[in-house]
């Protein structure tokens, strides 16, 4: 019998490769934390997120959605996100205005790795506030972002507020 992988859905590889690369760098993010502590690995991540997040703007610009208020900031981040992460990533839209978004991630992939891995100290929020700064500032800088809850912190999910600046 051949293998053919055009034969397993595309949702299907979606799934499987979006995991097999959220619990690679889950493994090895335990392993650099080990081997340079928590207080620099907090550092690594907040500089590793944030770059990762200055492509939001031309990956926005390349679909098509607007970033002129928070609704658009909002909707262009989930989807870069989705797609950063996988199909498993769910939210909830809470406040959805002109002017301010707020957001909850109910399931997140980061945290489904951290588990399965049996990693007990999860330091994402660190980077999630450095992502979230980035893609916003880069989207439009009359906006901020603000990770309020998160799933490390023992909180049930991360909420997040993006908000038009004073």
């Amino acid at each position: 019998m051949t293998y053919k992988i055009g034969e397993i859905p595309a949702e299907r590889r979606w799934e499987i490769t979006s995991k097999a690369l959220t619990g690679t760098i889950v493994v090895y993010g335990e392993a650099l934390r080990s081997a340079i502590g928590n207080e620099k690995y907090i550092e690594f991540l907040k500089n590793l997120w944030g770059k990762a997040g200055e492509n939001a703007k031309q990956f926005t610009e390349s679909i098509g959605v607007s970033v002129e208020n928070a609704q658009g900031i909002a909707e262009a981040s989930k989807i870069f996100a989705s797609i950063s992460m996988g199909p498993e990533l769910e939210y909830e839209d809470l406040e959805v205005g002109e002017d301010k978004y707020v957001g909850r991630t109910t399931k997140c992939p980061w945290h489904e790795r951290h588990k399965e891995q049996g990693v007990s100290e999860i330091k994402c929020n660190s980077g999630h506030q450095s992502w979230g700064e980035c893609v916003t500032g880069n989207l439009n800088p009359k906006f901020s972002f603000n990770l309020t809850k998160s799933i490390p912190a023992g909180d049930e999910y991360c909420e997040y507020v993006i908000e038009r600046k004073s």
